[in-house]
């Protein structure tokens, strides 16, 4: 056993994310090689247990096709830091705030929370995704406002309003509150699609998301 003939034999083991070896990708980071033991380490692209376990599984059940069940082999991950692709990469944590009706007080909740934890000192961000009634610029006096533009690496963004230390937007934004819209369904998932990966959120603690009520 070598790190060269390991590597051969982890050259079979895919990634799911990208359907490429993990070799050539250069996910493998470390391999140490004794008479009865093969340590490795890997990266992985997603933080989740699940993610990290199921790389975990392959790169040892390879190991042991190779070389038997009789070598003992110690695999472990670490997460990569991806270059962000869409603004909601750098977003840690998402808050989906529904209900099963309107009127309830879901929008009120939705910009407490917000403005609770800003003052706590967490990065906030606010979508306002009620497309029937977008209700944040009125709670949040941001009537007046509107989003502007920014470049990065060569892409046009969207850059959020931002008050009470929380970076919103909000469909209400991008309609004229005195002209009455029809919302077909392409047009409002091509809306709501903008608001979170067109978006220059920058690093975020806390993402909260005011949903439509019921249904909706």
């Amino acid at each position: 056993m070598n790190e060269k003939d390991i590597k051969g034999v982890l050259a079979k083991v895919i990634d799911p994310v990208s359907s490429k070896d993990i070799v050539s990708q250069g996910k493998v980071k470390d391999i140490k090689v004794s008479q009865d033991a093969i340590s490795v380490e890997v990266s992985v692209d997603k933080p989740a247990m699940h993610e990290r376990k199921r790389m975990e599984d392959a790169v040892i059940f390879a190991l042991e096709r190779a070389y038997g069940k009789e070598i003992s082999y110690d695999v472990s991950t670490v997460v990569e830091k991806a270059v962000p692709t869409s603004g909601m990469d750098t977003v840690k944590n998402v808050i989906a705030i529904a209900s099963g009706k309107g009127g309830v007080g879901k929008s009120t909740v939705t910009a407490n929370m917000a403005v609770g934890l800003a003052q706590r000192g967490f990065k906030v961000a606010l979508v306002d995704a009620d497309i029937y009634g977008p209700s944040m610029p009125i709670m949040l006096d941001t009537m007046q406002e509107k989003p502007g533009t920014i470049e990065i690496d060569g892409k046009r963004l969207i850059q959020p309003v931002e008050t009470y230390g929380v970076k919103m937007l909000s469909i209400g934004f991008f309609a004229d509150p005195n002209q009455a819209i029809v919302w077909r369904g392409a047009m409002a998932n091509k809306a709501l699609k903008q608001m979170f990966n067109d978006t220059h959120w920058g690093e975020i603690d806390y993402m909260l998301i005011d949903l439509p009520p019921g249904t909706g």
